[in-house]
């Protein structure tokens, strides 16, 4: 497994390889009809270079070189004619050393990869040379900070002098060269140099200054021996601390101090212990969240960021918790912390060792203890320890014989304890102590005096309003004033011892300043005096001065209003168990931070008198699966800056007659997608790649060129666009982690939605050209109109002329005719005066010649 630079976590698996980001696996399988697909199924190895590429080992596909753009493989396999190619295809182990060579162990010896040739040189056993490989198999490789390069084979540790290409073999079980123990699985370094060693004969310690092993086995005897033979893998975290897995033996943590290891176990009662014994590889993310690779799933432990350390009961374990029901803790003198539990009896935990002395009820031996249920502990001034049982009474403790004695409910006997149900017990500060009182579940409160060994009883009458409230108590606390207060099913009560008299505090119907509910299950006095009180229903806060109370509830930013213990850490914030969770209450800002069983806790639902503060500031809290134990100061907000990534596209277009999506390859790793004006609907998936309780990182968004405003989804991952106009947009996406650290950088990507061919920029080129063609058109069109309007306009003034012409004319002509008519008549009537002139000259010339002729015929 690997974390690449983008921060997804990386699996191989014998079914594929797959890609996490804190949400869903993305599986990347083997398909004989694609080229590009991983060359097969099972990975043995993964590794990323410095460039950022991602190396697949497969047992017999060869290498694989993946491309996050396309999400293809290239391959890289053995060729039986190419002695440049890889030298086997059963690739085992991928490394690259501080020359940025990368190297690859397979089943049949290391290879050198040349990249610049794209050519691998061969190292292979040769029984003629003993500076050799003296295996062909090679499962795991190193560099060391001096330089050194490690290679683990199946007969030994291999040191390699890259100049001369030359071998020197150790030996972790020099006296049996064939032994398990020199099978190297895997090779871890040591803080300090050295390196461990993971064989299938256990764990070996490798000292190179002296040249010596140390061996670590499996001794079924001892808990805190190795707890397999078969090691598998081999990790230092980044705070030293060596984890070792093994092949059926779980994962184990070791401790440096006493040398032991502290086992960690499938459990089939318990759902967030190991999933399966069988670990095969441990990696730790740069948050600081531990990856565990076992035979049936990947396991996330958050070392580094959650100190809550988890103790529960493991049946393969006798000196484990003896109960996962705890319900009370306490600390003596001595730094032993005593655990009550629900039917398992008592444990004396030993934080060092971390192991468990269980004290159980015996019916054959009365001086046993007396119930296995405990559920009150307590240490008084003279060292004594007091166990309060449900059924058996109050019991005394002889630590030097490991007995108990009973103090047991006599009905004939007014001075005992009265009722067998001890649920709490508080000392009497009057007297230092060395008196107790008792609370008991149906039988009042008690005051005890262990040197008379009588109880005298404070009992609830019912015709007495300053008696106690209930005979169910549940806890008491004396405050600094010396006032004692006592927390029952029905109520709070202030009690003086003195005058034996009870002042009741219960909820009022209609005074929101009362009690919020009668069931009391933790009473806190702060370092200011301030008095807190638990209940059933939400934390309460007394304010003296004015006699009532304060509410805080789920809606204030309580993950339960069920509240079962309180513990006041050294920076004043109060520590709240309830049924859903553990809560830090900042009194002065009045916040809540919560935490669930993702952040490590033994689970949600806590148990109430199962808390307790240590001298050195630990806290304990007790629920149903065990217990928690953790340093205040080392609770912390997640302050790693997750990196966001786009993980998904989904994109249904419109010409889709299925109405399909289509989803787009290498989103992850791309800086812009170009989609078409018909996909109408797209939806784009993200990841904050912090992997702490990822429900509860939150997201935001804002796509500019569409809305400049940031969309807050909270926990929600995904954006849905519809209809988008062609364009280009940008979509910006931020993230934070499960504490709320925003990574306002983000991811971007460029989105451009091309439009349809008819509003391409061609396209409207191509409408400004016709647009132009048709003004043109128009234009010649009009000019056309306007020539023939002109032309019309010069036709008709012709014509009129033409036509006042041809009147002019006609009337000239009437004129002229009218006037020929008259001269006509004129030359008629010259005619006729003429033809009359004639007539008349021819008459006279007649006469003249008739005349003449008579003159002559007179003459």
């Amino acid at each position: 497994m690997v974390q690449d630079r983008r921060g997804f976590m990386w699996f191989g698996t014998k079914d594929g390889l797959n890609r996490f980001d804190g949400y869903q696996f993305k599986v990347f399988k083997h398909d004989p009809d694609e080229v590009g697909s991983i060359s097969d199924n099972w990975v043995e190895a993964i590794f990323e270079d410095r460039r950022g590429r991602l190396w697949i080992g497969t047992w017999e596909g060869g290498l694989d070189l993946y491309d996050p753009l396309t999400e293809r493989f290239r391959h890289f396999t053995h060729d039986p004619a190419n002695p440049g190619s890889l030298s086997k295809n059963n690739v085992l182990a991928i490394y690259e050393d501080r020359r940025g060579i990368l190297w690859v162990g397979t089943s049949n010896g290391l290879n050198r990869f040349d990249s610049t040739r794209g050519e691998f040189e061969r190292y292979l056993p040769d029984p003629q040379d003993g500076a050799a490989l003296s295996s062909e198999w090679v499962g795991s490789i190193h560099e060391d900070h001096r330089g050194n390069f490690w290679v683990g084979t199946r007969e030994g540790l291999h040191l390699l002098d890259r100049e001369t290409g030359r071998f020197r073999c150790y030996l972790p079980d020099g006296e049996n060269p064939q032994s398990g123990g020199n099978h190297i699985q895997t090779i871890g370094e040591d803080p300090d140099g050295s390196l461990w060693l993971g064989t299938n004969q256990g764990l070996y310690h490798f000292n190179i200054d002296s040249e010596t092993f140390t061996h670590y086995q499996l001794n079924p005897a001892d808990p805190h021996s190795l707890s397999g033979n078969q090691v598998r893998s081999v990790f230092l975290d980044r705070t030293g601390t060596l984890w070792v897995g093994t092949l059926n033996g779980g994962l184990n943590r070791y401790n440096r101090e006493s040398g032991g290891f502290r086992q960690y176990r499938h459990n089939a009662e318990d759902p967030a212990s190991l999933s399966v014994d069988d670990v095969f590889s441990i990696r730790e993310d740069r948050a600081g969240g531990l990856w565990i690779g076992t035979g049936k799933g990947v396991n996330y432990a958050d070392r580094a960021v959650s100190p809550f350390r988890h103790y529960q009961h493991d049946p393969q374990d006798s000196q484990s918790l003896s109960h996962n029901s705890v319900w009370s803790i306490y600390e003596d003198r001595a730094g032993t912390v005593w655990i009550g539990t629900l039917s398992g009896g008592l444990n004396a935990f030993d934080v060092t060792r971390e192991t468990f002395t269980h004290y159980q009820h015996d019916p054959a031996n009365p001086r046993s203890l007396s119930s296995n249920t405990v559920w009150a502990i307590y240490e008084d001034e003279r060292g004594n320890l007091w166990v309060g049982t449900r059924g058996g009474g109050l019991n005394l403790m002889n630590r030097s014989n490991r007995t108990f004695r009973r103090f047991v409910n006599n009905p004939n006997d007014p001075q005992s304890i009265g009722h067998d149900w001890v649920t709490t017990i508080y000392p009497d500060r009057r007297n230092d102590g060395n008196t107790l009182w008792i609370g008991t579940w149906g039988g009042g409160l008690k005051h005890f005096d262990p040197a008379s060994r009588t109880f005298r009883h404070y009992l609830h009458d019912p015709e007495d309003p300053h008696s106690l409230s209930i005979n169910g108590v549940w806890t008491i606390r004396q405050d600094h004033r010396g006032e004692l207060w006592i927390g029952t099913e029905d109520g709070l009560n202030r009690f003086d011892p003195e005058s034996g008299s009870f002042q009741r505090f219960q909820p009022e119907p209609g005074n929101p300043l009362s009690l919020s509910h009668n069931w009391i299950t933790v009473i806190h006095e702060d370092h200011a005096g301030e008095l807190w009180i638990g209940t059933d229903w939400g934390l309460n806060k007394y304010v003296r001065e004015q006699g009532h109370f304060l509410h805080f509830l789920e809606k204030n930013g309580l993950p339960n209003d069920v509240i079962y213990g309180i513990l006041e850490d050294d920076a004043g914030n109060l520590w709240i168990s309830t049924n859903k969770g553990l809560s830090r209450f900042n009194p002065t800002a009045q916040t809540f931070k919560n935490y669930d069983i993702r952040d490590g806790l033994q689970s949600n639902e806590f148990n109430g008198g199962a808390y307790c503060r240590t001298r050195s500031g630990e806290m304990y809290f007790g629920g149903i699966n065990g217990f928690n134990v953790f340093d205040p100061s080392e609770v912390k907000d997640n302050d790693y800056l997750p990196p966001v990534v786009i993980t998904a596209f989904r994109r249904y277009n419109s010409d889709d007659s299925e109405g399909m999506a289509v989803s787009e390859k290498g989103i992850s790793a791309r800086e812009e997608v170009v989609l078409s004006y018909n996909d109408n609907i797209i939806t784009f998936e993200f990841a904050a790649l912090s992997y702490r309780n990822p429900v509860k990182n939150q997201y935001a968004y804002k796509l500019e060129g569409f809305n400049e405003h940031w969309i807050q989804l909270g926990n929600r991952r995904e954006a849905t666009f519809t209809d988008l106009d062609p364009g280009e947009y940008v979509l910006r996406v931020k993230g934070s982690n499960n504490d709320g650290v925003w990574n306002e950088a983000g991811t971007q990507l460029r989105i451009r939605i091309t439009p349809p061919i008819w509003r391409t920029t061609w396209a409207y080129l191509t409408y400004g050209l016709m647009l132009l063609g048709l003004l043109f058109l128009v234009r010649r069109v009009e000019l056309n109109r306007q020539r023939k309007k002109i032309q019309l306009q010069e036709s008709e003034k012709r014509a009129a002329m033409a036509e006042a012409q041809a009147r002019e004319k006609t009337e000239m002509l009437q004129i002229v005719e009218e006037k020929n008519k008259l001269l006509d008549e004129k030359n008629k009537e010259l005619v006729r005066t003429q033809e009359k002139l004639v007539v008349q000259e021819k008459l006279a010339s007649l006469g003249q010649l008739t005349a003449g002729i008579a003159h002559e015929i007179k003459n």
